[in-house]
């Protein structure tokens, strides 16, 4: 599966995911990394790292393989898109 992002500001993107999740956006490396808490209580944390496939001015493309699909649909990117309105989302 291929996600694609398409954001004027990929800096407001890159704040948000370094300030509101465990996560770091490295554009020079091309690469997302992303760590979701699964059980508060007993600490329990999968890790993500994802490398960009193509990237430019205006849009990201992640391929996706391995992530669970309703994770990444309704809790990464609706959090996300919630707090960002502008942001587009479109999966290949």
């Amino acid at each position: 599966m291929m996600l694609i992002i398409k954001l004027s500001n990929f800096k407001k993107l890159q704040d948000l995911m370094t300030n509101s999740f465990l996560s770091t956006i490295d554009f020079e490396q091309q690469e997302w990394q992303f760590t979701i808490l699964t059980n508060q209580e007993i600490d329990v944390e999968i890790r993500y790292l994802f490398q960009f496939d193509h990237l430019n001015a205006h849009q990201i493309e992640i391929y996706c393989n391995g992530m669970d699909d309703d994770i990444l649909r309704y809790d990464i990117l609706n959090r996300i898109q919630s707090a960002i309105p502008e942001i587009i989302f479109d999966f290949q």
